[in-house]
Order: structure tokens, then sequence, then C-alpha cells
């Protein structure tokens, strides 16, 4: 072989092919073998049917009993000078055979003449070439089968297997081969096996010193499998056929680790590692990385084999969670981010789904998203298994993945790119996100001329579910006022609710949030763009985010960015305010001789007087201080207004009470957003929604109440009804002003 691999193949066996994914690989042409094609001219070719025969050539003798074919087959055998796995412990061929069947009834006989003296134990290797369906890579993947010494010649036994589901109809041990129909044999000896609890392996004697290490790695890596990540489910890890056998080949120019998946029996598997990779220290880390992503991905694909969704659409999840797992198998070793994803750390923007069209790049740089989600407590490890889980029992996996996530679309969707942006996740650099080739366009304010734009979907295309788009907006207008201000305002064929505008100013090389860190919307305005300007802040990163998703998650929306420099709008006069929410409530209660839970389907939750504040720019922030009969009261609230004041589209409320003599205590709490303007009367306005889908407004809502006495009571849930209602009142500084038009 003349060139050096530094790659991960994983074979997934079915009845009709194999597919073997190359991960990490240097992107040039393979020179292992022919994809198929004959390697040489064929030593002998021989027809062989139901009555039987042999096949002999060169050292090469393969029996035949009769009835052991159902049909006619012409087997050709080859002299394989190119191919060799096993450059010490190699003692016989290789050669390869073209044409056995898939299935066959009795046990075949082999020998191969070996060169030579025998030592140790002796097998006779059999080989499959596997050709990735992504790069067009191949390689040849090797089991053992062991083998006695008979005049001069190693001799095995190629036995047939009880077909599945209790068939009488045998199959054979190499049907796993048979998408070419091309079998290499290579006579082996100088062999040793040694086992650990979960492996078993085959090795030339020469490298017994190196295998200490080997296995010490390969059984830290179970063990973080089981321990750390919990992925094996009791049906998965019993019905596995464990040990594992594990081959380490001889090739000496490449270094790779291989996995294979018996078809027949799924949870049979056998791995192969090149020497080289145990020899020195100096590639443990590639040892470490490579069995961690094969071992797991052996794992992922028992709970993926269930469902009727595309390999692709499967895989794309898979190589997700094995590119985020780095970090778990490399320990201090760890980069800070996944070998490949420097590659891929655009992917995100494609949209959830995307993994059907590209999904090994997909999946590397979706590791950020699982990354994300792995470090939130509402996923962890427990929301990744419980998505392995759903995907065992049929669930689409976007299904499974957003089912797992304790939190609406919208609560993390929109975060995970404000932090991935912000380089909080993975350490990506600002000037990907700024580069011309990852942003759809630019749009430079230069003049009165170019004080609005419109990023249309129908230009840069459409949004597909669960994704988000890149732009650029450059100010560089002499000419700004004082009170200019920047409106973003993303609008389409979509509900509105479900996209959210992130704004960062690029200042000094570091791209800045502007949002507040978790709460997003359609909309944001840039506001003394005059100040940022003059402070070199004139570059922004807008990501329009969509966070809509309808099954089977595969839509996609036309949504525009609608931009205008517009002069900052007087806002209202607020001075004071008060709040209201009615839920259906389940309350958890507690006395001194029991606890028990009760309900209300009407409970009121409500400021206890009259806070006191004022307006700066969009934010309404007041207090509120209550202190008579020994009874104190605390509270605050922050208000956060759309640009044209028309929606509070975020409000936060925290209220505590004190009884000094009788040691009564209430707190309550309420977190909300998108309340939109109903109405407004004699210097009041009403922000107010009502209806089931308030709990779709609500982020958080606490209260609770002790006494002296020993009653006492908790929120424990609520939900919405009918007649459920957050209303909110401000008054404005004067009675008697005219009321804002909205």
């Amino acid at each position: 072989m003349s060139k050096r691999w530094n790659a991960v193949f994983y074979i997934l066996l079915t009845a009709e092919l194999i597919i073997c994914f190359i991960i990490a690989c240097s992107g040039q042409s393979s020179s292992i073998g022919p994809s198929g094609e004959n390697p040489v001219e064929a030593l002998v070719t021989e027809t062989i049917g139901t009555e039987g025969g042999t096949v002999e050539a060169d050292g090469f003798l393969l029996t035949v009993p009769q009835g052991a074919f159902d049909d006619v087959n012409e087997l050709s055998v080859y002299k394989d000078t190119t191919h060799t796995a096993f450059k010490v412990s190699g003692v016989a061929g290789p050669f390869q055979i073209e044409g056995l069947p898939d299935t066959f009834n009795k046990t075949l006989r082999l020998a191969l003449a070996y060169r030579g003296t025998l030592s140790d134990e002796s097998y006779i290797a059999t080989g499959a070439l596997v050709i990735d369906d992504v790069t067009g890579d191949s390689a040849f993947v090797y089991q053992t089968i062991s083998a006695e010494d008979s005049s001069n010649h190693l001799v095995c036994m190629l036995e047939p297997r009880t077909g599945q589901n209790g068939s009488t109809k045998a199959t054979s041990r190499l049907q796993m081969w048979t998408p070419w129909k091309m079998i290499q044999f290579e006579g082996l000896s100088g062999v040793k096996s040694l086992e650990s609890e979960h492996f078993k392996f085959k090795y030339a004697s020469y490298v017994h010193g190196n295998m200490g290490a080997l296995i010490n790695i390969m059984e830290s890596q179970v063990r973080i499998i089981l321990d750390d990540l919990t992925l094996f489910i009791d049906g998965i890890y019993r019905d596995w056929d464990w040990p594992v056998s594990v081959m380490v080949l001889e090739m000496e120019d490449i270094d790779f680790v291989i996995t294979l998946d018996n078809m027949v029996k799924r949870q049979e598997h056998t791995i192969n590692i090149d020497r080289i990779l145990i020899e020195s220290e100096d590639r443990f880390y590639a040892l470490k990385m490579q069995t961690g992503d094969v071992l797991l991905k052996m794992i992922l694909d028992d709970y993926l084999k269930n469902g009727n969704q595309s390999d692709s659409e499967k895989y794309w999840f898979k190589q997700a969670v094995a590119s985020w797992a780095e970090e778990l198998f490399l320990g201090e070793d760890y980069s800070g981010y996944p070998k490949a994803h420097r590659l891929f750390e655009m992917e995100p923007f494609n949209g959830m789904v995307h993994g059907e069209r590209a999904h090994y790049a997909h999946g590397v740089g979706m590791s950020a998203v699982v990354k994300y989600l792995m470090d939130d407590v509402r996923f962890g490890y427990a929301g990744l298994v419980g998505t392995f889980e759903n995907i065992w029992n049929g669930d689409l996996v976007i299904y499974a993945l957003m089912n797992n996530v304790r939190a609406l679309a919208g609560d993390w969707w929109p975060d995970f790119f404000a932090k991935y942006i912000s380089g909080n996740i993975y350490d990506v650099s600002a000037s990907e996100f700024m580069n011309e080739n990852n942003v759809e366009d630019l749009w430079e304010i230069k003049d009165e001329t170019t004080i609005t734009h419109t990023f249309k979907s129908s230009e840069f295309g459409l949004y597909p579910d669960l994704s988000a788009k890149l732009f650029r907006i450059w100010v560089s207008y002499a000419e700004l006022e004082d009170n200019m201000n920047l409106s973003l305002q993303a609008v389409g064929n979509v509900n509105s609710d479900g996209l959210a505008v992130l704004v960062f100013s690029m200042y000094n090389g570091i791209l800045t949030l502007l949002n507040t860190p978790g709460f997003y919307s359609s909309g944001y305005v840039i506001q003394d763009l005059k100040d940022k300007v003059d402070s070199s802040m004139d570059h922004y990163l807008i990501c329009v985010v969509n966070y809509n998703l309808y099954p089977p998650y595969n839509n996609t929306h036309d949504i525009d960015l609608q931009c205008t420099l517009t002069e900052e709008p007087e806002g209202p006069g607020y001075i004071e305010c008060g709040l209201q929410i009615d839920v259906a409530a389940h309350y958890f209660n507690w006395t001194p001789d029991n606890s028990y839970d009760s309900y209300a389907d009407d409970a009121t939750i409500s400021t206890y007087m009259t806070y006191q504040g004022s307006m700066n720019g969009n934010i309404f922030s007041a207090t509120g201080t209550y202190n008579q009969y020994n009874y104190m009261v605390n509270g605050d609230m922050t208000l956060t207004f759309s640009s044209d004041f028309k929606t509070i589209t975020h409000l936060e409320w925290n209220e505590s009470g004190t009884h000094s003599t009788s040691n009564f205590t209430k707190s309550s709490t309420l977190v909300a957003e998108n309340i939109p303007f109903h109405y407004g009367y004699y210097g009041t306005d009403i922000f107010e929604i009502e209806g089931e889908d308030i709990c779709d407004h609500v982020i958080t809502l606490a209260h609770s109440q002790s006494s002296a006495d020993g009653l006492s009571y908790n929120l424990v849930d609520y939900s919405c009804t009918w007649d459920s209602q957050i209303f909110i009142a401000l008054d404005y500084i004067d009675d008697g002003l005219k009321q804002q038009t909205k």
C-alpha cells in the first residue's frame, strides 16, 4: 500500500449490501484493490454444481461435497500479491476466490500449502473487500478460522450456519462477503491469543509486548460506554456475543481500526486493528479515538436498526454522537473539539434533517448540537439514552431527539446558535461565521438611499425546519443621527413565534451577542446605532433562526429579513404597573400531621401592591414595597418591549413577603414572553393574553407559602384552560396624556 490512511472504517452489513463508512480519511484515492474487479488473471476457473467437485491451483485446494450447492457456480481463484494484512505471520497465500454462493448446505474443506514452519497457533484468515459508498475507498476486513496442519497444508472447514428465524436453510458464514463474491484466504502461523473481560485478541507473537496497552485502552473505552454513557440497554448487552473478536493486522504502512457486523447474527462483531497503532505511545491518541469511535458506533447501530427510516437518516445522528464522544474517549488528550469538526463547522445551519443528503459531513458538524445538549440539564446523559431508546422503539431520529429535550424548540434551538456563534461551543472563530462564503449576503448602509433592505429567501434559498442563515451588515453612513436605530424583523409563511433574530456586533475580531441571552424573538432593534458606530462597532452579523418544525420535519419555509434604519420612537412614559396570572394549579400541601395534594381550577397569583418605575429605551424597570402591620413585601419587575411597544417580549417578576411576628412567608415568580397589547383607557395600557395558549408564553411560574403553625403549600405544576390569563396594567406619568397609537 502506497498511502498512509488515518482512517476509521465502520461496516454495517445487511443481506443486500455492505456499507463501509471511512472517517477522517486523507482524501486521496485508495490503492487497496480494484473495487470488485479481479486483481490478476485467474489461476484456475471451475464450474461446480450440485454434484460437488474441487478447485485446485498453486497450493490452493477447495473441496465441495456433493449436495453443498443448490445451483451451478463458476469459481475462480487468483493469487493476490497486492493485498496482505499479515506480512510476518502470513505463511500461505494470500489467494482470492470469486463466485462462492450466498448459501451452501454442507461444510467445505479448504487447504492452503504453507511456507516454512508453523509455530504457536495457526489459522486461515478470511478477508472481504469492502468499499466506502461515499468516497469509493476500499479495504479488506478479516476474520479467522482455526486451521490444522495436514501434509504441509493448513486446513480449515468453511461451515454453513442455521438461517435466521429458525430456518432449515443453511447460510454461509461467508455470506457477509457476497456483494462482490470476492473473498481472500491467507494462512497464518505464529499467532497468539489473549482474552480480557470484553475482548478476545489474536495477534502475531512479535507484538505480544504491546498488547497490554491495547487491552487497557479498549477496556477503558467500553467502561466509558457502559458507565458514563450507560448506552447498553439490557437487551443489547445481553444479546451481544461477548467477548468481541479483535484481530491485530500487520499492514505496516497504514493505521486504522475496522469493525464488522455479521449479517446472520447482528450481535457478533469483529474488530481489525493495525499493529502500527499499538507500537508506540505516540500513536495512542489515534488508538483511543478510533477504538472508542468504533465501539460506540457498534452499539449505536443496534439501537438504530429498528424503524423504517433510511440508513443515511440515522447515520448523521450516530456520527454526531460519536464525534462529540471524542472528548470522553481522549480524556486529557482532547483538543477541545472533534478532530474533523473544523471541516464542517457550518453544518448546523443547514437544518437538522440535512443529514439525509450529506450524512458524514453533517454528522460531524452537528456534534456541536450534541455538545450543547449534553452540557444542558434539560437533556444531558439521560436525554441521550432516552433518545436512542425511542429510536430503538421505532421513532424517527429527529422526533426522538426533540422529544427528549425537556424544553420547547424555541427555548434551546436559538440559544444553541447564540452560544455557537459566540465561540462558546468548540471555540469556532468569528472569522468563520463572518466569512463571505458562509453568509448569504452583505448589506452596506452608506447613505440616505440605503436605509432599507430585505434579505429575501427567494434569493438565498428556503429555510428547512430547524435551520438558520447568516447575514452581514456594514454601517459606513457618515451622517447618522443620534436617535437612529436599526430595526430587524424576520417575516415569512410560518408562525413568527417560531423565528428568532440573533444580532452580534463584530469588534476586535470578537463576535458579541447583543440580544439578552436566552430571550429571543422574531425582531430586534439595534439601539443607539451612532454611538456604536462611533465606537468602531460598525459590522454586524445577523443570524435568522427557524425553529418551526412540523412532521415529517423536512419542510422548507419562505422567510425574509427586513432591515430598516429608523428614528427612535418616543416611548410611553410608564411609571406604575401591576400584574395577575390565572392558571389551573396543582399544589402540594403539608401540615404538622400530614401532607396532601390539592388542585385549583382558577388559582390567581398577582402583585400585592402597585409597582413604581420608569422607562429606559424599550425596558421598563419597577419595584414595589409594602410595610404595614408587621408584614413586609418586596418585589421587582422588568418588562422588555418590542421596537413598536406593541408587545412585552420578555417579563420577569419576583415578589416575597414576610410577617415579622407570625413567621408567615410567601413568594412568587413569573417569567413570560410575547404578551401583546390589548387595549388602553384613561392613561392605562393593558397587555393581556387569554386561554389555553398562555402556557406557551410562560417560561417559569413559582408560588409558595408557609406559616408558623406548619400549614404550608407549594405550586408543583400548572396547566392552562379557556379562562386562564396573564394580565398586566401599566399607567402613564400623566393620566391626561394622549394615549399612544397601538
